[in-house]
């Protein structure tokens, strides 16, 4: 199985052959690529080393070239991946995990699914998950999956996929659970969301970064599922689970705030 490696600088350029060919692209900085060969090439009278990569820029599309060796490091996880079981993947390995072929389409928007079969504890393959929607819950899934592609969700949205199971609906939403009746507002603090998590998880709204999945302050809306917040003073670190890589990943507490924007999302108790 090839390597997988990730760029570590900005606009790193991929070519033809190492140092001297005609540029086929240039990777963005986290983009995560196949090595596949390795060779040196004369600088400056030295020789360096270079990798030839196999590189997704869209899930539609590859690309191959040559890429300085300084440029890429091994790519490491802290966390298992596949917390949700996925049997029908697209077949490119850097396709985001989300990515899921059903009724004959790639299904991109399934960010909702994932994050309520992880909270449900949904044990089997996540097709088994959409057909069992589609028994019980068919005007919901021919609104969501228009002409059989997937569209994004809404809390609301997330409540019918809860009622597949043993949760007391509708849910609190985590405004609702934030919300100070003697402030007259919602205080949000890494300290009340920390008590919140104690028994529940929260289904929360951010934006990512579509190649890489990670949290941005603008981007693509997308939902994760808060797992644990550790105050650190005035701010502190999260754990959450991404459905776009599919596992649990940790973030500054800053972080989510600036790309969860006003909170949205609900509480899903454990």
């Amino acid at each position: 199985m090839a390597d997988i490696m990730w760029c570590i600088v900005y606009s790193a350029p991929m070519r033809t052959v190492p140092l001297v060919g005609a540029q086929v692209t240039a990777l963005p900085m986290y983009a995560k690529v196949e090595k596949v060969n390795e060779a040196f090439a004369n600088y400056q009278g030295q020789p360096e080393k270079f990798y030839e990569v196999i590189f997704h820029p869209t899930p539609e599309t590859t690309q191959q070239g040559w890429v300085y060796a300084g440029y890429l490091e091994e790519y490491h996880e802290e966390f298992e991946t596949g917390l949700v079981k996925i049997l029908n993947p697209t077949p490119k390995p850097n396709d985001a995990a989300q990515y899921v072929i059903w009724m004959g389409n790639v299904q991109y928007n399934l960010c909702g699914h994932l994050s309520v079969s992880y909270c449900a504890g949904w044990d089997a393959d996540i097709n088994d998950f959409l057909n069992l929607l589609k028994e019980k819950k068919l005007s919901f899934v021919t609104r969501i999956f228009p002409s059989w592609r997937s569209r994004g969700t809404n809390t609301y949205d997330l409540d019918i996929m809860l009622s597949l199971f043993d949760y007391t609906l509708p849910s609190k939403t985590i405004g609702s659970a934030l919300f100070d009746r003697v402030a007259g507002r919602m205080l949000f603090t890494p300290g009340r969301m920390a008590n919140i998590l104690k028994d529940n998880r929260v289904i929360y709204s951010v934006q990512i970064d579509t190649q890489t999945g990670y949290l941005k302050n603008s981007g693509t809306l997308h939902w994760v599922v808060l797992e644990e917040v550790l105050p650190d003073e005035f701010k502190g670190m999260v754990k959450l689970y991404n459905p776009f890589t599919n596992k649990l990943e940790r973030y500054e507490w800053n972080q989510l705030v600036s790309s969860g924007g006003t909170p949205y999302g609900i509480v899903v108790p454990r």
